[in-house]
């Protein structure tokens, strides 16, 4: 069983930590702090904790400001998956539990959106051939449809913070700014040529992702990144990322873009570059889930060595030698 803290509303947004269960979370403005939330004078220096008491997980307030659970001041409180913890002017965390068993992993219902269950769900076990990529990176590729690109999703989004790349003119979908709050990448373009001719970054929590999967996945239009950089530093990097060239050579707007924005090329970027072209990129990046029409599921991962582990979480296995690839 694992638990984790990430801020969901305030100028951190983004950030997240595993809770352990040897020694208290601090949260507060020092730099020592497991959450450190400088910058804000309401919030105090060491201003709560969380802490593990078996079998549970606990919130103590450290504060004369106040700590806030669900919206009720509280000195110390019992936390359970999917609550939420309000301190200073503006920052909101929540607070999740992954529980983890052996052969079928499980997700604590108020991490899924599924409050009104009274039972964790169960997760399918699902399996998937790697290969590595010159960029470093490997290509997780599904054996099976067992796990739509949409519920893969949702399960990555448990772990950490998820960002969508959409293009809505290739989507055939109403303008951004009608579907909630979102950046334009190419922010220079006149305000008229916007809808047509950038794609937006937004929060996956701002937007309907399952509706969106289903109206654009496959269309070439949909790109979704998980970071767990600040939204604001993020959008900054994207933009960046766009005026250099794979020499790593900035290029004036009026010679082109990097053009990462979509599925068809991002993949080609990221099968056939080396890592000192694609580098730039991929610094701020924790994963890259875009669609792929070779395999049943229709998608496929690019994500570092590394994420073996947190697909073993989610219930993603590696398929043995006798289970036929993809």
């Amino acid at each position: 069983m694992q638990a984790f803290l990430e801020i969901i509303r305030g100028p951190f947004f983004g950030q997240r930590v595993e809770v352990g269960i040897d020694e208290p979370l601090l949260v507060g403005r020092v730099a020592e702090a497991g959450i450190s939330i400088p910058g804000d004078a309401t919030i105090s220096r060491r201003h709560c904790q969380i802490n593990f008491v078996a079998p549970a997980w606990y919130l103590t307030n450290m504060s004369d400001n106040g700590t806030y659970l669900n919206g009720r001041n509280v000195l110390e409180d019992q936390l359970k998956s999917g609550d939420e913890i309000a301190i200073g002017n503006s920052t909101v965390l929540r607070f999740l539990v992954v529980v983890d068993e052996e052969a079928n992993p499980t997700v604590m219902p108020h991490m899924v959106g599924a409050a009104d269950q009274t039972a964790p769900v169960r997760r399918a076990s699902a399996t998937y051939s790697a290969v590595a990529c010159p960029s470093g990176w490997v290509r997780y590729v599904p054996c099976s449809e067992q796990i739509p690109a949409a519920e893969l999703a949702r399960r990555l989004a448990v772990r950490r913070p998820q960002y969508l790349i959409i293009d809505y003119n290739r989507l055939e979908l109403p303008p951004a700014q009608e579907l909630g709050p979102q950046e334009a990448l190419f922010d220079w373009l006149p305000p008229a040529a916007i809808h047509g001719g950038s794609p937006f970054v937004a929060p996956a929590q701002s937007l309907d992702v399952p509706a969106l999967f289903a109206a654009g996945w496959g269309r070439d239009g949909i790109v979704c990144m998980h970071s767990r950089t600040a939204p604001d530093e993020l959008l900054a990097h994207l933009r960046a990322a766009t005026r250099f060239n794979l020499r790593g050579e900035e290029m004036p707007r009026s010679k082109g873009l990097l053009g990462y924005f979509w599925p068809s090329l991002l993949e080609q970027l990221l099968l056939n570059q080396p890592a000192r072209f694609v580098s730039r990129l991929l610094t701020k990046i924790d994963a890259v889930l875009i669609e792929s029409a070779d395999n049943p599921a229709g998608w496929q991962l690019f994500a570092p060595a590394e994420f073996d582990r947190h697909l073993a979480q989610m219930g993603l296995e590696p398929a043995t030698p006798d289970q036929p690839k993809p």
